[in-house]
């Protein structure tokens, strides 16, 4: 088995993970509508979307009450073309969620992501994303 060695197609996932996780993160959630083509397909645990769907879901996370971190590891190159990088990754997340006595769930979940991205001018752009859960812990604080 070879392992794909491409350090343009690796530094490109590794910019477009990272931005995603650092919008989310960021209270920046509705703005990651432009980091995807126009035909995106999105799958995660609530379900598959398109690019409109993926736009609503962004916009209630933009409102939502709980904060987030975002760990991306293991990138891992698939397949290189021209046109397309598709690929794999470990996404860690922590998030916090707070209730009204002050209470705070934390919720530790592992992801793994299978992307594609798409050639967009000189940049790159999700095209497909899927989302699956490895593992989710929850405690209270």
């Amino acid at each position: 088995m070879s392992v794909m060695v491409n350090p343009l197609a690796q530094s490109a996932v590794g910019a477009m993970l990272s931005e995603f996780a650092y919008r989310l993160d960021n209270g920046q959630a509705t703005s990651l509508v432009e980091l995807c083509t126009e035909d995106l397909a999105f799958e995660s645990h609530m379900g598959k979307a398109d690019l409109e769907g993926f736009r609503r879901h962004m916009t209630d996370r933009q409102s939502a009450t709980y904060t987030t971190r975002h760990c991306i590891n293991n990138v891992r190159l698939v397949s290189v073309t021209e046109e397309k990088i598709e690929a794999t990754a470990v996404m860690t997340v922590t998030r916090l969620e707070p209730d009204e006595s002050g209470s705070v769930k934390e919720i530790a979940a592992v992801l793994d992501w299978r992307l594609i991205l798409a050639k967009a001018g000189v940049d790159y752009r999700f095209q497909s994303v899927s989302l699956k859960p490895f593992s989710v812990i929850e405690y209270r604080k």
